[in-house]
């Protein structure tokens, strides 16, 4: 009895959250793969993952708590909902989404059918980036808003970091390593990086600098050193740390205050998602799941 009244007692908490942030209407949903027992469905070949909703001032993530029953999000999630499909900055299309009948998995969390599949676009090929836990060619996610705004005010594009930005995030990776991050190496691999007017995003792989063992909680960043795809920003001539094990997905003023939102995906053992940074990276909200 007292577990059913905490489970129901969580649930009202979640539908009272939720229900307030709805009223908005403002919610980030990302395009991604659609997986039926672990094969892309032939069917529904992609779905919308409802992730991240807007309250009064930040932007918070849609629940997805894993000691709840999957089934159970379904009376908490927008049934229906019309977006606009955003890249680098331009609105490519619209897009209609409903809510499935049934919710089995924790991985189904958050996931909406799309109304036409034929809407769908398709942005360059099928590749294992961004497919996580699935390991298996997927295209890449794709962010869309119910809002129909997409601008990249700060026109963020890839760059080559130089010198001066390379020593600035390895004395950053040097300061973690001192604290609670002890496995940043000195051997490192500059990966895609990006920069707009106001920031520059430095993505680093750090070679492991120790042996740690394999069987522990999260096996892929235990064989990277939890350092693979390492994310600095660069802004005001201070760096900070942001993340290992993501990957950039897109980034635009989604809400049309003035401030550009970042949106990347992140990968790892058994546990994908994604983390939205905003208010010039001071904050940021994650929405992930698991597959067992």
């Amino acid at each position: 009895m007292k577990k059913k009244i905490k489970i129901h007692f969580v649930l009202g908490i979640i539908i009272s959250i939720t229900l307030s942030a709805h009223s908005n209407n403002e919610y980030i949903g990302i395009v991604e793969q659609h997986f039926n027992d672990w094969n892309i469905d032939s069917i529904q070949p992609f779905v919308i993952r409802v992730s991240f909703y807007k309250n009064e001032t930040d932007w918070k993530s849609m629940p997805f708590e894993f000691g709840n029953k999957p089934q159970s999000y379904i009376a908490v999630y927008p049934k229906k909902l019309n977006w606009s499909i955003c890249f680098d900055g331009k609105i490519l299309g619209k897009i209609n989404s409903t809510i499935p009948t049934t919710i089995n998995y924790y991985k189904d969390i958050g996931i909406h059918l799309i109304d036409n599949m034929n809407d769908v676009p398709r942005i360059g090929k099928p590749s294992e980036q961004f497919s996580g836990w699935m390991s298996t060619n997927v295209y890449r996610p794709i962010i869309v808003s119910t809002l129909p705004y997409c601008t990249d005010s700060t026109k963020l594009k890839p760059y080559k970091p130089n010198q001066q930005d390379v020593q600035k995030v390895i004395s950053s990776a040097n300061l973690l390593r001192k604290g609670s991050l002890n496995s940043f190496s000195n051997k490192y691999q500059i990966e895609k990086s990006y920069a707009s007017s106001k920031v520059k995003l430095v993505c680093i792989s750090f070679q492991k600098a120790n042996s740690i063992p394999i069987d522990t909680s999260d096996v892929i960043e235990a064989e990277t050193g939890n350092d693979r795809f390492a994310w600095f920003v660069i802004k005001d001539n201070e760096c900070k740390y942001l993340k290992s094990n993501m990957l950039l997905i897109d980034a635009g003023d989604y809400d049309n205050n003035g401030e550009v939102e970042t949106i990347f995906k992140f990968e790892e053992y058994d546990h994908d998602g994604y983390r939205l940074f905003f208010d010039d990276f001071k904050k940021h909200s994650d929405f992930s799941w698991i597959y067992h």
